[in-house]
């Protein structure tokens, strides 16, 4: 079995050496020393560990390509955490000194960008979030222990190897620096798409390890025997590659199989997902293996499984190849200590130590490192786990220099982006801005914008007043440092005096620079005012002139400079005064007064012309006089109304003015009006006026008198005014004669005949009609044609405008009854049947003139274009009268009908038609009414008729055309989908469009979120004439199915197991051959040993997969093959307890206690027995009594024994 292994590691698992001057050999083992104390002076030994913590194997687990299921799923479920809902509580092991849990741990591997550009595929808010790990996630992986390896660019591509492994390396750093000192610096490269030929690039540069990512693995390495480990740091590796229903739990078994404690195996597995089968695991697959093993070999179990990442064990083993133990006994204590120089690269430095001695241990002292534990005090054996930091990190400057160094001298654009990032490393300061500056300077070198030249302007100096607030604003960045200490884009600042503010802005790509700006500070106090004079008279007027800005607004309202005050009484007058800066100051002036004398003067007067007045003032010191008076009192005698003034001075030089008014009455001024003349019987209104009181000649003393003179006469009029003066007028007034007036006497006519009235007597007439005045006539005559019995007046005047009225009545012969029937209105183009009543004979006309069809007829029809009146005259009496009647026909237009305009549409959509210009609505498709809802899928023409509110229709049509679209599809969905199958990305053509559908997320549709059923989805498109083309497509989630065969089972060697699941899936397919729901194995057949039974079952094309390992042991084997090999079991048959007895003929013995269902009741690992003979006791009692199988099992032999309870 040993040389099968050897040879399997020396095919697939090939180590060599290569000289690494990356890797620095500098330093001693981190632990000064340990001291254990013993009972007694020991005989003790100390040896290294093959793993640490003294793990029999160990396991890691990588995760490629860093899917973002990595840490949602993976990380979450090992670390402990809530997925999908449901809380997890971690799977661990401990250190084996204590009970305190260890996480299991994996690996991921990053290509930060793609290929050579500059997209970040792991930036938390870009496009990938949903694909790939973001750096918070990278980061809290590391912080977790979790391995974090470099995969280069995402391409194979062997021209620039030096770049696609030191590029990703050197962005790795940049961006994982919250992760740990100077960033995540990977040791392990994955080599990208298993190009070999990235391995001794990857070697050269420094990395540890190099791995293939395909199935080139071994399913375990014996990392204690030295002739595999030929060189630690330059490990070429391949894994093996877990898909579908590769059994990581089976290996875990291997592993465990084929270690101890002095032999360790460590195997390296990998996939790409634990959420999609095609890429690795389901979700539920990677549980059920992570449980299998944690549950068997984890905390809780024999917590003898180291799961952690490669970069971990090949650490541990570097430490534990090049470090040496050295001992010296003192006493009852044992002293330890170290040789060896380690490198300075590693992330972990590690190492488990075994003490065995033949007394028992009272303590243990280490003496340097952190976080040691231990355990074995009071015992002879122990354990020590040493840890200790030996990491030395280069500083950030020194890797700046040493790369900057190295593109100046390549001058190549790849060693200049690989400098940059190291650059960004640095704290922003000169340092950072001298190494950009070489870098930008290199002929050609292109890098990002923004990071050569960042320089910006806050702008210009500025100025504002005291007191006031000002917001100073940087151009965008990621961070900012204010000289005022403030960290935002914007400070706001109200400095007391001039001061200059700085910023420096730091981008996005690492770039910083600074700019300053000065803020003036303007005083408040500029504004003054002067005056001509700051007392005055009172109601004088003085000039106040203010200074000191460029706007000004006083308290009254100016907004001059200049302001004339003419104060009533002391006031103070102030200004706001506003700078050209926009500063506000304020002054203020009060001005004084002095009173103005009070004047006593003679009040307003009248006086008749040619009288004299005097007029008196007083109350001052001096007059003087409008009239050139200086005295105090003066006489006048104006010869019309005047106005006197008078200006009165006092002792403090203030002048009053006071006016009198003196009012000069004269005659009154008489208006009568001028002779004139009336006729006979007339009588006229005679006005005075001018005065206050009247008399006439005829008595009357009001100012108007009414008189009527039969013949001429002459009034006088005597008018005194309120003065007490008068005066006289008089107006003649002349008699004039009447006319005399000859009229025709009273007549009648036939209705709608006419008659000529006569008069004479005068030179000129005026008719009317009585109750009208409205003159229907001016000569001697008229001509009238009156509808009814009517009295005409006639008014005739002579030459002297006298007049004289008379009448004449003309009344109506009795007449036929004329009827034209009642108005009617059609519509144009249509007609109407007149019928007329009331006499033997009719004769029709019309406004139109024309000749109708059978006018002299009782009936016609007529069919107007336009509104008209028809005239009927119907004759027949015994008086020889006719009588008319009128009958209008109107004529109605067509409604104008509109059915809208023409449109377009998509095929298939609706539209609705409005119609307009009438009341009622019918369309050619049955719709009633002015909306039309239609749903067009091909050019279509649409009538409707529209009637007004007199019945009139007119029709219109309106055309519905349809757009033109484009055929569309979509690809990516397959008709049948098991529930946990992985999501769909879904692709339109042509694209743009729009997924939708259960389980639809943008393009991608998901059967878990879809749920079990049939579904349809739909992919839209609006193509440019705005029309949505949509094409559907269906498929089926099936339920993914799950099987059961039970655990794991023992049978005899000459028995058989039916093995079924139940039935109704579409096909099974047992690891046997077997197609059936059932099968059978027997135990001839498969042999002594283990045997795995796989099935895979499929219903609706979705796939369950199970197995079950089934132990065969040849239960015939008895008491005597077993004292063959030394093992005695008595005493059998028993009542539960017995003794097994062996020697030192078989070493790390397995014993397994079986019942007759294959379930192992009982399981220990026998001690090596180092005398002649030992005794082991079994203690049963408490199980059921009957047949037992009892096996004892090593690497050399597996033996079975019966064992009878009774």
């Amino acid at each position: 079995m040993k040389n099968v292994l050897a040879l399997i590691k020396l095919i697939l698992f090939t180590l060599i050496f290569l000289s690494l001057s990356q890797n620095l050999f500098a330093q001693n083992v981190g632990i000064n020393s340990i001291v254990i104390t013993f009972d007694s002076i020991p005989n003790a030994t100390i040896t290294k560990a093959g793993l640490k913590y003294n793990k029999h194997f160990a396991l890691s687990y990588h995760l490629e390509d860093a899917s973002e299921d990595v840490y949602t799923h993976a990380f979450k479920y090992l670390n402990g955490g809530t997925i999908d809902n449901v809380t997890y509580p971690g799977k661990f092991y401990t250190d084996g000194c204590s009970s305190t849990p260890i996480p299991f741990k994996m690996s991921t591997s990053v290509f930060s960008m793609n290929d050579t550009k500059d997209t970040d595929l792991h930036d938390p808010n870009g496009a990938n979030t949903d694909v790939y790990l973001t750096w918070p996630e990278i980061i809290e992986l590391y912080q977790a222990g979790w391995g974090i390896y470099n995969q280069g660019l995402t391409s194979a591509d062997t021209g620039n190897i030096d770049y696609l492994i030191g590029r990703n390396h050197s962005y790795l750093k940049l961006k994982t620096q919250a992760a740990t000192n100077n960033g995540i610096e990977s040791k392990i490269l994955v080599n990208p798409q298993g190009n070999i030929a990235f391995s001794s690039t990857a070697f050269n540069l420094g990395y540890n390890a190099a791995y293939r990512p395909y199935v080139y693995g071994v399913p375990y390495l014996d990392v204690t025997d030295p002739s595999t480990i030929t060189d630690i740091d330059s490990l070429k590796m391949g894994r093996t590659h877990l898909i579908g229903t590769e059994s990581i739990g089976k290996l875990a078994d291997s592993l465990n199989a084929h270690s101890s404690s002095s032999l360790n195996q460590w195997a390296s597995v990998y996939n790409k997902s634990v959420t999609d089968a095609g890429d690795g695991y389901t979700f539920d697959v990677f549980r059920f293996y992570i449980d299998y093993i944690a549950t068997k070999y984890g905390k809780d179990s024999t917590d003898n499984i180291w799961m952690t990442s490669e970069e971990e064990v090949l650490n541990y083993l570097t430490i534990n190849n090049l470090v040496t133990i050295n001992t010296e006994v003192l006493g009852n204590q044992l002293l330890i200590t170290f040789t060896g120089t380690l490198p300075t690269d590693l992330r972990y430095y590690a190492l488990s130590l075994l003490i065995n001695a033949d007394v028992k241990i009272t303590g243990i002292s280490v003496n340097g490192g952190q976080n040691i534990s231990y355990k074995g005090i009071g015992n002879t054996s122990g354990l020590i786990n040493l840890n200790w930091d030996g990491k030395v990190v280069v500083s950030k400057t020194v890797n700046a220099e040493t790369y900057v160094s190295k593109a100046e001298s390549s001058q190549s654009e790849y060693d200049v982006l690989i400098a940059m990032d190291y650059v960004n490393m640095l704290d922003p300061g000169q340092t950072m801005l001298n190494f950009r500056d070489r870098l930008c300077a290199i002929p050609g070198a292109v890098l990002p914008d923004g990071w050569c030249n960042c320089s910006f302007s806050l702008g210009n100096d500025t100025v504002i007043c005291l007191g006031d607030t000002i917001t100073i604003t940087a151009p965008s960045g990621i961070s900012y440092e204010w000289s005022t200490g403030a960290t935002t884009q914007s400070i706001q600042v109200s400095p007391s005096q001039h001061t200059t503010y700085s910023v420096t802005v730091y981008n996005d790509q690492g770039c910083y620079a600074s700019d300053s700006k000065t803020v003036l500070v303007i005083s408040n106090e500029f504004a003054t005012i002067i005056a001509s004079n700051d007392t005055v008279c009172v109601n004088s007027c003085v000039n106040i002139v203010a200074s000191g800005g460029s706007n000004y607004l006083w308290n009254t309202g100016e907004t001059t400079p200049l302001k004339i005050a003419c104060p009533d009484s002391t006031k103070s007058y102030t200004v706001k005064v506003t700078n050209m800066f926009g500063c506000i100051d304020y002054d203020t002036i009060t001005i004084r007064t002095y009173p103005k004398p009070i004047i006593q003067l003679t009040n307003d007067t009248s006086i008749c012309i040619t009288e004299l007045v005097t007029l008196t003032a007083s109350g001052g010191y001096q007059y003087a006089w409008s009239s050139g008076q200086t005295t105090n009192s003066i006489q006048v005698s104006p010869n019309v109304t005047t106005t006197y003034y008078v200006t009165v001075t006092n002792d403090k030089n203030c002048s009053a003015i006071d006016s009198v008014t003196v009012t000069v009455l004269g005659v009154p001024s008489i208006s009568l009006k001028s002779d004139t003349s009336i006729c006979i019987n007339d009588c006229i209104n005679l006005t005075a006026s001018g005065g206050s009181s009247y008399l006439w000649s005829t008595g009357a003393t009001t100012a108007s008198i009414q008189v009527c003179p039969t013949v001429t006469t002459k009034y006088t009029v005597n008018v005194l005014n309120e003065a007490g003066c008068s005066g006289k007028d008089s107006v003649t007034v002349n008699v004039l004669p009447l006319p005399t007036l000859v009229v025709s006497n009273d007549t009648s006519i036939c209705k709608n005949s006419c008659v000529t009235l006569h008069a004479s007597g005068g030179n000129s007439y005026r008719w009317t009609k009585s109750g009208d005045t409205t003159i229907i006539g001016t000569a001697d005559s008229i001509v009238v044609c009156p509808s009814a019995q009517t009295t005409y007046l006639v008014k005739i005047f002579n030459p002297n405008g006298c007049s004289v009225t008379d009448s004449v009545k003309v009344s109506h012969k009795v007449a036929t009854n004329a009827r034209a029937g009642l108005d009617t209105t059609i519509c144009i183009g249509g007609t109407a049947t007149l019928i007329a009543t009331g006499g033997f004979t009719y004769l029709w006309t019309s406004d139109d003139t024309a000749t109708i069809a059978g006018y002299n007829t009782r009936q016609i029809n007529v069919s107007p274009l336009d509104t008209t009146n028809y005239y009927v005259l119907v004759g027949g009496n015994e008086n020889g009268c006719y009588a008319s009647d009128t009958v209008r026909v109107n004529v109605r237009p067509k409604p104008i009908a509109n059915a809208g305009i023409d449109t377009t549409i998509c095929s298939g959509d609706c539209i609705i038609l409005t119609a307009s210009g009438g009341v009622d609505y019918s369309w050619n498709n049955g719709t009633e009414g002015a909306s039309n809802y239609v749903c067009v899928t091909e050019n279509t023409n649409y009538s409707v008729s529209v009637y007004d509110n007199f019945g009139c229709s007119n029709t219109d049509t309106v055309k519905v055309f349809i757009a033109e679209t484009a055929p569309i599809s979509f690809s990516g969905l397959s008709n049948v989908y098991c529930s946990t199958n992985p999501a769909s990305l879904l692709e339109g053509t042509p694209g743009g469009g729009v997924f939708e559908g259960p389980g639809i997320s943008n393009n991608i549709f998901y059967p878990a979120i879809a749920g079990i059923g049939t579904h349809s989805i739909s992919y839209s498109l609006e193509n440019d004439n705005g029309c949505l083309s949509k094409t559907v497509r269906t498929t089926n989630v099936y339920a993914s199915p799950n099987i059961s065969l039970g655990n794991d089972t023992t049978i005899c060697k000459d028995a058989t197991l039916t093995l079924s699941v139940p039935q109704g899936f579409d096909s099974y397919l047992w690891s046997n051959g077997s197609n059936s729901y059932t099968t059978v194995i027997s135990g001839a057949e498969a042999g002594v040993g283990t045997t795995t039974i796989r099935l895979i079952a499929t219903q609706n094309g979705c796939v369950a997969f199970e197995e079950i390992i089934v132990t065969v042991i040849s239960c015939n084997v008895g008491i005597e093959d077993l004292n063959k090999i030394g093992i005695y079991m008595y005493p059998n048959p028993t009542k539960g307890q017995f003794n097994i007895k062996f020697n030192t003929q078989e070493k790390n013995m397995q014993l397994d206690i079986i019942n007759l269902q294959g379930q192992i009741i009982y399981s220990e690992e026998l001690e090596d027995c180092n005398q002649s003979d030992c005794t082991k006791t079994i203690n049963l009692s408490g199980y059921n009594k009957g047949l037992y199988i009892v096996r004892f099992s090593n690497k050399n032999f597996v033996q079975t024994a019966k064992l009878l309870i009774n």
